[in-house]
């Protein structure tokens, strides 16, 4: 009838509606809790920016909200296309994390291929399924979700989620898990950059760390040994060595070598003389250029002779040029027996570190050279005040040969008539009395062989407190009959002065040739006056230090102008017969204890020499 087809079609409207409202419902009862997932995901993975606890709380929160038993998250190489389990949640240990995927082996290398996102419910039947990692993880794989992420650009990784715990998965559960993949890549790229900024962070620690330890010490074989040992801690190596090169052959010997043996570390000399460009190391040396090596068995350029010498089997392998004064010297070689153990990131540590070894090594050598140079000044210096000294001493050989002449004459005399007294009467008030003479004489000459002997002696490095004026003293002692003959007059005028810390021997040195150049000045004879007293040095620019002034005035014949302003350079002098090196050497040697030593001098009138030396 008519009404009951109404009523009929109005109860199917009613029930369409009702059954629409449902699968509104539904479908909103499912966004909604789609929406709660990628809410708790991405609160769960932006709680933190540490990787190792961004990627294990991914998986879980995934793997809770698809009701599946595991998963993974691969990340690509960009040097090699291969997938790398970057993390696996698996029941046991992360077994597989650092295995690696062929570029499209398994469904997750078809995906990160080809960009696209897969559901396959039995991967027995699917000729893209890889089953070698069953047989390590002990998981057989039924049904798997395998979704890429990355940037526009291309793939950076996938998510893989397997086996469904109830049931297959669904198209929805394929959604969502696309839902989960961009979040996930922005969590990862946030994870990485911050794990990156703290490497780097660690990487200028280690680096300023390292610059103090070597900076520390100039000796060159301490600081390849600390940098080395600072090395193995850094890359956490089964070797490594500093190899330089050969300048005959241009081939690589190694230098230092630090291995490791069980819980302990030991210095290795490995006789293996590598030939130009052998090895990986030969290679680096050659082309100048740093390499990293995944698998040094598998690399071509690679010489197993010191793995033969050593016993072991190197796997991977970091080599840096060693540079120093812009050439390369050597390389730094960096081994382990386990493959894929370093990265590009930790090529470049290896490259900045050893950038401070090299910069370390040229500091080392040249504070040898300066050492070296150092030295030499010195024997050179020493060398010229003993020449001086000596010439000093010459020019002092006549008047005092005449000086013991006159007494061994006495000594003659004397010990003639005692013999003349023991033929004939013996008379012995006489013989006392000459013998008296004799030994007075004697002891004169001793005394003056004594003032030579002290004067020619090779002087004392080391200060010792020193008198001043008694080694004024002894240096006129020495020149008495030099001045007597000469006819020049000494005056003294001393102060009570302090004793100062300085080398007396060559302080004579200094006196002594002021003393004999005040002598030649005058040759038709004059006064020389010797004043002592206190006086200020400038020091440090303001302040000022106590020190003793020793004047050398004489009434000779002075300086020429021009001269005058030269007068302590070497070689420079107003005597004929003169070296140019004795107020050079003096200078030198006042300087050396902190003094200074200047001239004033008037032509005709005569020349003053002051000296300053420090109390302190």
């Amino acid at each position: 009838m008519p009404a009951d087809e109404q009523l009929l079609q109005t109860l199917a409207n009613q029930a369409a509606v009702a059954l629409e409202n449902a699968r509104l419902y539904r479908e909103a009862r499912e966004q909604a809790a789609h929406l709660a997932t990628l809410n708790a995901i991405s609160a769960a993975i932006t709680s933190s920016l540490d990787i190792k606890v961004v990627i294990p709380q991914l998986l879980e929160e995934t793997c809770q909200a698809l009701d599946a038993t595991t998963g993974s998250i691969l990340l690509r190489d960009p040097n090699s296309d291969e997938l790398v389990f970057t993390q696996t949640m698996t029941d046991e240990s992360d077994i597989l994390g650092g295995q690696r995927l062929a570029p499209g082996v398994g469904i997750a290398g078809w995906v990160a291929e080809h960009n696209q996102s897969v559901c396959v419910n039995d991967v027995r039947q699917d000729p893209r399924f890889y089953d070698g990692l069953d047989k390590v993880t002990n998981i057989r794989v039924q049904s798997l979700l395998c979704v890429p992420f990355g940037h526009p650009h291309g793939v950076s990784g996938v998510i893989e989620i397997v086996n469904k715990r109830s049931g297959v998965f669904s198209e929805q559960d394929l959604h969502l898990l696309e839902a989960i993949a961009p979040v996930a890549a922005v969590a990862l790229e946030n994870a990485q950059l911050y794990t990156s900024l703290q490497a780097r962070v660690s990487e200028l620690e280690i680096l300023y760390n390292l610059g103090l330890l070597l900076s520390s010490t100039m000796d060159s074989d301490v600081v390849i040994e600390t940098a080395l040992t600072q090395f193995q801690m850094i890359f956490q190596a089964t070797g490594i060595s500093l190899l330089r090169k050969d300048p005959q052959s241009d081939g690589l010997r190694f230098v230092h070598t630090l291995e490791k043996k069980e819980h302990s570390h030991v210095h290795l000399q490995i006789p293996v003389h590598l030939e130009k460009g052998e090895g990986i190391a030969g290679w680096v040396a050659t082309k100048g250029q740093p390499v990293v090596v995944a698998d040094a068995q598998a690399d071509p350029r690679w010489s197993d002779r010191v793995d033969h010498a050593l016993g072991r089997q190197t796997r991977s392998l970091m080599a840096a040029p060693l540079r120093v004064s812009g050439q390369i010297s050597g390389v730094v070689e960096v081994v382990h027996e386990q493959a894929n153990m370093y990265t590009n990131d930790d090529l470049r540590t290896l490259e900045t570190v050893t950038f401070a070894l090299a910069v370390a090594l040229e500091n080392a050598r040249l504070y040898e050279e300066q050492k070296e140079l150092l030295r030499e000044r010195e024997l050179t210096q020493a060398q010229m005040i003993h020449s001086e000294k000596m010439a000093a001493l010459g020019r002092l050989t006549a008047s005092i040969a005449h000086e013991i002449n006159n007494p061994l004459q006495s000594v003659q005399v004397c010990l003639n008539l005692a013999e003349e007294e023991m033929n004939d009467q013996q008379r012995r008030d006489k013989m006392d009395l000459y013998l008296g003479l004799a030994s007075g004489e004697i002891e004169r000459v001793a005394e003056i062989v004594n003032r030579m002997r002290d004067f020619y002696r090779p002087a004392r490095t080391e200060k010792q407190p020193t008198d001043i004026q008694a080694t004024l003293e002894a240096v006129l002692a020495l020149t008495h009959k030099k001045l007597q003959h000469g006819n020049v007059t000494v005056v003294r005028e001393w102060s009570d002065l302090p004793s100062i810390q300085a080398n007396a021997d060559h302080l004579k040195q200094v006196f002594l040739n002021l003393v004999l150049n005040a002598i030649d000045a005058m040759p038709q004879g004059g006064t020389l006056r010797l004043r002592t007293g206190l006086d200020w040095l400038p020091s440090d620019g303001q302040d000022e230090t106590l020190a003793v002034r020793i004047e050398f005035s004489d009434t000779g014949e002075g300086v020429p102008a021009e001269t005058l302003p030269h007068l302590f350079e070497p070689f420079v002098t107003t005597k004929e017969q003169g070296s140019g090196l004795g107020l050079f050497v003096s200078a030198e040697i006042i300087e050396a204890h902190g003094g200074t030593i200047t001239v004033e001098s008037q032509e005709g009138e005569g020349t003053t020499f002051t000296i300053l030396l420090p109390v302190n």
